[in-house]
Parts: structure tokens; sequence; C-alpha cells
């Protein structure tokens, strides 16, 4: 069986196309709410995707509604188990700043129950990942993202039956959001993602029945991928902003000594920016095997991109006991478009034989060398060994202005508190789009953190403002 996009149900008839919903899924229905649309930075939307009928509904204004802040940037996760009904959500940003709140939500009976809220300041675009131990229990692990402070590398577990939060080891690299993340089993893999003047492409894995002091964390070898056919390496390109999930589903002819169908559970990244954190020509896909023991090594494999070019920040659910994975949404950099289709691939195949011994096993590719003698390039200090580059400007007459490696021209960045943002953007600016939201979170956050921004140390945040936001100083 060939592995072929199929076009499904647009939602565009209920609500507007946007970025950075909250998606996840049941054996039957998918669910996608808040993010950003052209005309609102922050959204409270909730529609539900009913896949035998191929048709949405708009649960918005009914007694299913969400009930928690209109958001961005926020996320939510399922468990592979058919018989839990819940799903997990929360964090983002809201015309009130960063949040930290956690909620539950019902699938089957649509009862929401707010949960503890993480005992942190408020993030966007975390990592957040659902993980099970060798003992059965759940835990959420959430880390990673940006606040009003910059990029963050803490890392978090939420135990599902207590309702509480317990700080782990923190993440053994670079701060950064926007990562690229799944759970499989009891393990966490997350990488990738936009730091300080970086796009990565290291990747990492957090063992949540490792034992031993600071044994959880791992370094897996840094993203690069292969094509299915014959082991030819593809790209090794870092990126960052697209979405993510995993799939455990049945090995079809395997079985174990007792004639048992086995199972095997693997993690894809879909879409999302380069390295120059700017569209890719495709919507690359890509499917991660874990090792299994033996000495084999984990590896990537290329698989048909989405139609169209690389999308920032869409969403995506699998619907569960399946291993048909679904696709919507996201924003098209190149034609500003804002995504509002559906689009599905069967991904069976995939497990009925589960092969990567045409491999080769060599070291992690590398995009940069010890020694850096162009001055636009900078390597990601979090990589022990070269890595990842960001070009940006070596020369810059201002200290308070730099050229995002994305915009063709420079733009001026002003240096807001981040509590003046809920005020920028609760007023209506005439002029002011969701374009500027992309400009302020993706990416002068990074810059938060960088030798250029002077004021980090109290608390300040770099927001690059546009003619709009000028307006609206001058106005008020």
């Amino acid at each position: 069986m060939e592995l072929v996009w199929e076009n499904r149900a647009s939602f565009g008839h209920l609500a507007l196309g946007r970025h950075h919903p909250i998606t996840f899924a049941n054996d039957t229905h998918g669910f996608l709410l808040t993010g950003t649309t052209r005309s609102s930075l922050y959204t409270n939307d909730f529609l539900i995707y009913d896949e035998s009928t191929d048709t949405w509904s708009n649960l918005t204004n009914t007694p299913s509604a969400f009930p928690g802040m209109p958001r961005t940037l926020g996320y939510g996760v399922v468990f592979d188990d058919a018989t839990d009904t819940k799903a997990y959500l929360g964090f983002g940003l809201s015309p009130t700043g960063f949040l930290s709140d956690w909620w539950e939500f019902d699938m089957s009976s649509h009862v929401w129950k707010q949960l503890v809220d993480l005992p942190l300041p408020g993030r966007g675009h975390p990592a957040v990942i659902p993980v099970r131990t060798a003992g059965g229990a759940t835990e959420i692990h959430v880390g990673l993202g940006t606040g009003s402070t910059g990029n963050l590398n803490d890392w978090w577990s939420y135990d599902v039956a207590l309702d509480a939060w317990t700080e782990l080891l923190e993440f053994p690299a670079a701060a950064r959001h926007h990562p690229f993340y799944f759970g499989i089993e009891g393990t966490a893999y997350v990488g990738l993602g936009h730091g300080s003047n970086f796009i990565g492409r290291d990747f990492y894995a957090y063992n949540v029945d490792s034992v031993g002091i600071g044994s959880n964390w791992s370094r897996e070898p840094d993203f690069i991928s292969y094509k299915a056919s014959d082991g030819v390496s593809v790209t090794s390109e870092g990126r960052v902003a697209g979405t993510q999930f995993s799939i455990k589903y049945p090995t079809h002819g395997v079985h174990d000594i007792d004639s048992v169908l086995t199972s095997r559970s693997l993690g894809f990244i879909l879409s999302g920016d380069g390295d120059d954190h700017s569209t890719m020509a495709e919507g690359e896909f890509h499917v991660f095997y874990p090792a299994r023991g033996n000495g084999e090594i984990s590896q990537w494999r290329c698989l048909p991109p989405h139609p169209g070019k690389s999308r920032w920040a869409p969403g995506s659910f699998v619907m569960r006991g399946s291993a048909r994975a679904y696709f919507m949404a996201g924003l098209e950099r190149v034609n500003k478009n804002f995504h509002a289709d559906l689009w599905r691939i069967d991904l069976s195949e995939l497990f009925q034989s589960i092969d990567i011994s045409n491999v080769p096993t060599l070291p992690a590719m590398k995009t940069g060398s010890p020694t850096v003698t162009d001055p636009i390039k900078m390597l990601a200090t979090s990589d022990p060994t070269p890595g990842p580059i960001l070009k940006i400007p070596a020369t810059v007459a201002d200290p308070t202005i730099i050229q995002a490696a994305s915009e063709p021209t420079p733009e001026p960045i002003w240096k807001i508190p981040p509590s003046s943002l809920p005020t920028i953007f609760a007023t209506s600016v005439p002029g002011t789009t969701a374009d500027d939201l992309e400009k302020i979170l993706d990416v002068s956050q990074s810059n938060a953190s960088s030798t250029n921004n002077q004021l980090l140390g109290t608390g300040y945040v770099t927001f690059i403002l546009g003619i709009a936001i000028l307006n609206h100083f001058v106005l008020n």
C-alpha cells in the first residue's frame, strides 16, 4: 500500500483558518480549539471532527465550550489507551499574558475540569508529552517553551492519578521553544526547536524508568533523515514550529512467543520551518524508529510530504487505535495563508515491516565547523559538537536592532515590558493583524535571551513591533 495524503473536509465554513491550534483525538473524533486567526490573536473556538461522516461541528457556544481563557500557543495530549476518555491541555498566551493553567476534558461526556496549575509562571509552545511507566502509571511531561523572561529549559512531570506536579532534572541542553516532541511507552523524546540564536537539530530522550542519579536523560543522534528505500541521507536541516505525534499499532505478521500479535510505537514530526526559520520547499514528514537494544541506533526515515509548502505551527491528531494521521491548519508564510483544511494519511504500512538495517551507522552529521570565520554565522552554544546554524548580521549599528533571519530587511525592535502585551493587543489598532504575532512570538522570543538584549535580567522581553503598534502609542 502506498502512503498517500487524502484531502478531507475543511472546517473553514465554521471558523477561520489558524495557526497554533490545540489538537487531539480519541478513536472516533478529532478536536481542535483555540489558536490565532488572521483577525484574532487569541481565540477560544472549539470544533469537533467526526471521522465516520467526514464532518465538522462547532462546540464553541454550546455546553461543551472550552471554559478557559482565549489563547494561542497552547497544547493538548491524550494517552493511547482506548478506555481512557480524557484529554489534557493548557498553557499558551492569552490577553492577560502567558498561562500556566491545566485542564482535563472528557471526550465522551464533554465535561471540563480544571486541574492544578503548573507551579511556575506561564509559558507558550512548550513540550507536552504523555508517557507511561513500567508499572503502568500515567504521567505527562512538560518543559521548555517561552515565557516573560525568554526561553526555558525546565522539565516537569504531571501525575494524572494524584493531580500533582513534580520538578525533574532540567533539559540537558540550551533553553528553547517550539521543539518537536512525542512519547513512546516510558520515554519522552524532545529536541530541535528555536533557542537563542539557533534552530536545533539535537534530540534527547527522558526515560521515566531509568535508575541512578542523572540517568534519565540521554542524547539521541542528531536529526538526520534517510530515504526509506535505500538508506541514502536526505536532510539534516534543523527545524522548528511544526507538529508531531506518536502511534502505537500492531506490527502485522510479527508474533511473540505466545503467538500474540505484537505492536510497536513510532514517532513522527511534520512540517514547520527550516533552520533559517522560514518556509521549507515541501511539507517534510519524518518517522522516528527508536532503538530497541542490541546495539541498534535510533533512526529517522523520510515519508511523503504533505501537499504544498511547509507550514508554521499547524496541528495534527491520530485516531486512537489506528494508524490514520490527520494534518490541519497552520500558516503558510509565502502567501500568508491561514489554513483551515484537513488531510489524512494511513501509516499502517510502516508497521508491516520494521527494518532499518540498511541505514549505515555514521556519526551525527555536522552543519558547522569548530572554527567559524564567517562573521554572519553563529553556532548553537547548546551543542557539545558543532551543530545548528542561524545566520544573523554580525555588525549592527544600533544594538537594539537585529535582523531576523526570516525577514528580508531589518526591522526595529523595541524592548517592552511583558505587562504591556495585553494592553497593546487588547486594543483595536488599525492595521494590526496576526502577522504581528508571528513576528513577536516566534522571532523575537529567542532574541530575549540573546547577547543583544541587555534587559533580560530585569525580566523584559524583546518584541518586534510594526507601524500598527506605533499607532497604538501615538493614539493612546
